[in-house]
C-alpha cells in the first residue's frame, strides 16, 4: 500500500515537474490565441471521455477482487470484454470527432485559416483519446493487480517523450498542429508499450477480445453505469470552463484561466495519488469482512489527504503570486485571484476524496453518480450566469460553490453511515488535526514574512524549502495521531536497521560440504 502511495506520488511529481515545465514554453511560442485554441479543443475531446463508460475506474475494483481470488478465468473475461468496449469506444469517439469538424470552430467564431488549423488539431486530438481508451483498460490491470509501480514508469516515459519531441517542433517554428501530432504519436508508442508491460508482468493474462461475453458486458455494465455518470459530472466540473469563457467571453481569456486550472490539476493530481491504491485495498479488505479495518484506511486517507490539501492549499495562498510570476511571467499574475477562489473548492474536495473511495469499494456509488451529475450541470449554468456578469472571476466561482456543497454536505451525509461513523468521531479522528495544523502553519508563516514575496527565483525556492520543512514538522506533531507517529517511527526504524545491517559474505564451502553437493550433482 505504501510502496503504491509512493509510487503514484513520484510519478505524479515527474509528470507535474514535465508539464509544469512545458506550459510556459508552449504559451511563449504559441501565443495566447493559438494555446488558447488548444486548450479549448482539449476540452471539447474531454467529453468524449464519458463514452469510456466508466470502465477504467471499475476495472480497478474487479481485476483487484478476481485477481486477489486467483479466479484465472473470469479475470480474462473481464479483460476481454473490457478491451472490447474500449475499441467499440474508440470507433465512437471518432465519430463524435468527424461531426464536431465543420460545427465546432463556427460555435466558437473561429473563422478564415485559423478554423483549418482548429479542425486539424480536434481531427489529431480526436485520434489520441480514441487511441488512449485500450491503452487506459491495459492500464487499469496494472493498477488493479497494484502495479503502480510499473503504471507510473510507463506514464513518465510517455511524458518525457512527448515533452522532449513538443520543445523540438515549437523550436523548429512549428504550431500547434505539430504539438498535437506530437501527441498522437507519443500515445500509439506507449499502447503498444503498456500491452508488452501487461504480457510480460503477468503472462497467464489474456488479452484476446475473443474472451468478452454480454453476461461480462453485463456485469461491468451494471457497475460501471453510475461510474459513468460520476465521470459525466466531472467533465462539466473540470472541463466546461474553458468552453463556457470561448463562447461567453472570447477565446484568448481562456490562457490566463487555464493558467490557474492547470495548478488545480496538478492539485488534484497529487491528491489523487493517494486516493488510488485505497480502492483496490478497500475492496479486497471488504470482500475478506474486514470492516474495521476499511474504517481505519478511511480515517487515515482522510487525515492523509487533508493534511496535503491543506498544506497546497496554504502554499498557493502564501506563494501563489510569485509563482505565477516565476512560472508564467508577470503579466499572469492577474490569474491570482481566480487560482485563490477555485483553491477554495479544490481544498475542501479534495479532503474528502477517501470518502469518494470508500463508497465506490462499497458498491454504494449510485447516488453519487446522479448527484456528480447534477453538481456539473450547476456548475455549468452558474459559470455561464456569473461569467457573463463577473467575468473570468465569475467562472471560478460558479465552479468552486458547487464543489463545496458537496465536500461539506453531500460525501459526509452519505459515507458515514455506510461506515457506521459518528459525525464527531470523524471530525476528531480525521479532520480536526489537520485543520489545526494548517491554520498553524498559515499563521506562522505571515509572522515570519508578512505576506512580502520573494523577489528572485532563489528566494522564492528558498521559502519554498523552510515552508515545507515547517509544514512537515507540524503535520507530525499536530497533524497526525499518536498512533500515526508511532506507526511512522516504527517504520523508519525498520528502515534504518535494514541499511545499517551488515552485508553476509558467503563462506567457502568445506570439502567435505562440495563433496556432498557434486556427489548429488
Amino acid at each position: 500500500m505504501v510502496r503504491n502511495v509512493f509510487s503514484n506520488w513520484l510519478g505524479f511529481v515527474a509528470r507535474g515537474i514535465i508539464t509544469f515545465a512545458l506550459t510556459p514554453i508552449l504559451i511563449r511560442h504559441l501565443g495566447d490565441f493559438q494555446f488558447g485554441m488548444w486548450v479549448l479543443v482539449m476540452a471539447v475531446i474531454d467529453y468524449s471521455g464519458i463514452l469510456d463508460l466508466g470502465i477504467r475506474p471499475t476495472l480497478h475494483r474487479y481485476v483487484a477482487k478476481l485477481s486477489g481470488a486467483n479466479a484465472r478465468r473470469d479475470l480474462n473475461e473481464i479483460m476481454g470484454t473490457a478491451l472490447a468496449i474500449s475499441c467499440v469506444t474508440a470507433a465512437l469517439v471518432m465519430l463524435f470527432t468527424l461531426a464536431c469538424l465543420p460545427v465546432v470552430p463556427h460555435l466558437f467564431g473561429v473563422t478564415g485559416p485559423a478554423a483549418v488549423t482548429f479542425r486539424w488539431i480536434l481531427f489529431l486530438m480526436g485520434l489520441n483519446v480514441a487511441v488512449l481508451f485500450p491503452g487506459g483498460v491495459l492500464g487499469a490491470y496494472l493498477c488493479g493487480v497494484q502495479r503502480f509501480d510499473l503504471f507510473n514508469v510507463l506514464a513518465v516515459a510517455s511524458t518525457v517523450v512527448r515533452a522532449i519531441f513538443v520543445v523540438i517542433v515549437l523550436e523548429l517554428g512549428r504550431g500547434v498542429v505539430a504539438v498535437a501530432a506530437v501527441t498522437l504519436i507519443t500515445s500509439i508508442l506507449s499502447l503498444l508499450l503498456h500491452r508488452a508491460v501487461v504480457r510480460r508482468s503477468d503472462p497467464e493474462v489474456s488479452l484476446s477480445l475473443r474472451q468478452a461475453n454480454w453476461s461480462r458486458a453485463r456485469e461491468l455494465g451494471s457497475f460501471s453505469f453510475y461510474v459513468l455518470l460520476n465521470s459525466m459530472g466531472d467533465n462539466l466540473r473540470f472541463c466546461t470552463d474553458s468552453i463556457v469563457i470561448g463562447r461567453f467571453l472570447m477565446i484568448a481569456l481562456i490562457t490566463p484561466f487555464s493558467v490557474a486550472g492547470r495548478l488545480m490539476d496538478y492539485f488534484r493530481t497529487i491528491i489523487s495519488g493517494l486516493a488510488g491504491p485505497l480502492v483496490p485495498k478497500m475492496s479486497e479488505m471488504i470482500g475478506r469482512g474486514k470492516s474495521e479495518v476499511v474504517v481505519s484506511l478511511f480515517l487515515k486517507g482522510t487525515r492523509a489527504a487533508a493534511l496535503l490539501s491543506g498544506f497546497i492549499g496554504a502554499m498557493v495562498f502564501l506563494n501563489g503570486r510569485a509563482l505565477l510570476h516565476f512560472w508564467v511571467g508577470q503579466r499572469f499574475e492577474s490569474s491570482y485571484n481566480l487560482l485563490l477562489i477555485l483553491t477554495i473548492g479544490y481544498v475542501f474536495t479534495l479532503a474528502q476524496l477517501p470518502a469518494n473511495v470508500a463508497i465506490y469499494a462499497f458498491a454504494r456509488h449510485q447516488l453519487l453518480g446522479w448527484w456528480t451529475l447534477v453538481e456539473g450541470a450547476m456548475n455549468l449554468m452558474l459559470s455561464i450566469y456569473w461569467g457573463r456578469k463577473f467575468g473570468l472571476l465569475g467562472v471560478a466561482l460558479g465552479t468552486t460553490v458547487p464543489m463545496l456543497v458537496t465536500a461539506l454536505v453531500f460525501l459526509p451525509w452519505n459515507v458515514l453511515p455506510l461506515l457506521r461513523l459518528r459525525a464527531q468521531d470523524y471530525i476528531r479522528d480525521a479532520i480536526a488535526r489537520p485543520v489545526i495544523a494548517s491554520a498553524a502553519f498559515i499563521g506562522l508563516c505571515y509572522l515570519a514574512v508578512g505576506g512580502k514575496q520573494p523577489d528572485t527565483v532563489w528566494m522564492f525556492g528558498g521559502t519554498l524549502i523552510w515552508q515545507t520543512a515547517l509544514f512537515v514538522v507540524l503535520a507530525y506533531a499536530i497533524g497526525v495521531s499518536a498512533a500515526d507517529r508511532q506507526a511512522i517511527s516504527q517504520r523508519f526504524n525498520e528502515k534504518l536497521r535494514r541499511w545499517k545491517r551488515p552485508v553476509q559474505v558467503p563462506t567457502e564451502l568445506s570439502i567435505e560440504a562440495r563433496s556432498q553437493k557434486w556427489g548429488n550433482l
